[in-house]
């Protein structure tokens, strides 16, 4: 069995490789290497979020925010992470992450990973429920702020 402590040390490990790929990216083609990156991310998780949001009973293409919260909450489970879902309204929630093992090193190597490269798998998951889901950060761990917190809303 894995204990929480290895579990941890290994998604440091992963974020300080995913950092210095994208700080290296980013040097080389700027912004726009990022945005590929996002998307590249997204394309690859959206067949895994879909394959969860079946397993879990969810509507994929037709749900709501806490459907949103549902599979994001069960994907995030398996992070170490701490945070807590919070939903708004039937087509608002958001996700206050304030503990992260990615945090400190994408912090140290380059703090805008997350805004601008792992937003791509926040997409994955809130387009496999509704395409016309849109996840935003507001706060990012990294960036140096107290938490991280992510928005999902339903575009009319």
């Amino acid at each position: 069995e894995v204990s929480e402590e290895i579990l941890k040390k290994a998604l440091s490990g992963d974020a300080a490789m995913m950092a210095a790929m994208a700080k290296a990216v980013y040097e080389k083609y700027g912004d726009e290497g990022l945005a590929t990156m996002a998307k590249g991310l997204e394309d690859a998780f959206t067949p895994v979020a879909r394959s969860v949001g079946r397993k879990l009973g969810i509507s994929l293409g037709k749900g709501m925010a806490p459907e949103w919260v549902k599979l994001d909450g069960f994907l995030a489970s398996g992070m170490a992470m701490e945070y807590e879902f919070i939903t708004v309204s039937p087509t608002s929630a958001y996700v206050k992450v304030t503990q992260c093992p990615y945090a400190d090193q994408v912090h140290r190597i380059f703090p805008d990973f997350c805004r601008k490269v792992l937003i791509g798998v926040e997409r994955a998951i809130a387009h496999s429920v509704n395409p016309k889901m849109e996840p935003h950060g507001e706060k990012y761990l990294p960036e140096g702020k107290e938490i991280c917190e992510i928005h999902c809303d339903l575009r009319a």
